[in-house]
């Protein structure tokens, strides 16, 4: 029988893919946001700014969270906020309205699947748990 740790695993990896994905690939889209807003690059880049600093942020919240909820509890949480911040951002028709749903909302959400997905893979394995960590964390792909 297959064990569910691994599934955890490639879970925990498209995660911190997608985490660090929105994170770190904010400049992207930073001029046709300028020309869309009429708003300044330096401004624009607010919206990615204000994410990773709520996203990096939030952990001391997830973390109270995880020991009361448990970890798959606070991860779907997460995802449901941070699916609704980005979906709402979509409809954003000022630059303010996309800081706070993109930004702090969304955010919020990634913030608090950050935590789980780094500590889920330990709960899976004995042998080979540094192996296990290793893939899940790998999607985030920092220096």
């Amino acid at each position: 029988m297959l064990n569910y740790g691994w599934f955890v695993v490639f879970c925990c990896f498209w995660l911190n893919v997608f985490q660090a994905g929105i994170a770190f690939c904010g400049g992207i889209l930073l001029n046709t946001l300028a020309e869309e807003f009429q708003e300044t690059r330096a401004r624009v880049s607010l919206v990615s700014s204000v994410f990773c600093g709520v996203y990096l942020c939030t952990s001391p919240i997830s973390d109270g969270l995880v020991r009361s909820f448990g970890l798959r509890n606070v991860c779907v949480l997460g995802c449901v906020i941070a699916t609704t911040g980005f979906t709402v951002s979509i409809y954003s028709s000022t630059l303010n309205m996309m800081i706070f749903t993109q930004g702090v909302i969304g955010g919020f959400g990634i913030g608090l699947t950050y935590l789980p997905s780094i500590v889920a893979p330990n709960f899976y394995f004995n042998r080979q748990k540094a192996v296990a960590y290793g893939i899940g964390i790998c999607g985030q792909g920092k220096e």
